[in-house]
């Protein structure tokens, strides 16, 4: 919860839930200390635009993006969804440790967030 679109994330997850019949308990974790309090089963990274995500999510302040890295190697059968920057920050944590996943991202393939949009398409 360090940047992006978290709020439509916690929707979707709500909504989803609801719709299958189970219970789920949505936290927004932006510090360390969140993270050891809530004891999550999974976590979820929205996306936003990584390069913010490192810098807070590293200050001293928040240490949220160390303490993530250590719960997911800590147990990695942890579920973990990463979207956009967060697919980003766990292919390529940047934390001296190995990727959270086995898996190769392209960062900004589409050019600078700054032109990002949103269009309606038609499919067949």
């Amino acid at each position: 919860m360090l940047q992006g679109a978290r709020h439509v994330h916690m929707t979707a997850l709500a909504r989803a839930a609801d719709e299958v019949g189970i219970e789920v308990e949505i936290l927004e974790l932006r510090k360390a200390a969140d993270l050891a309090a809530a004891a999550p089963h999974a976590l979820v990274f929205p996306g936003g635009e990584s390069t913010t995500m490192r810098l807070t999510g590293n200050d001293p302040a928040s240490g949220l993006l160390p303490a993530i890295f250590d719960w997911i190697r800590s147990n990695p059968a942890h579920p973990v969804l990463g979207t956009c920057a967060g697919a980003i920050l766990l292919c390529d944590p940047q934390d001296g440790g190995d990727p959270l996943v086995a898996a190769e991202i392209d960062r900004n393939a589409f050019g600078r967030q700054v032109d990002s949009f949103q269009a309606a398409l038609e499919s067949t």
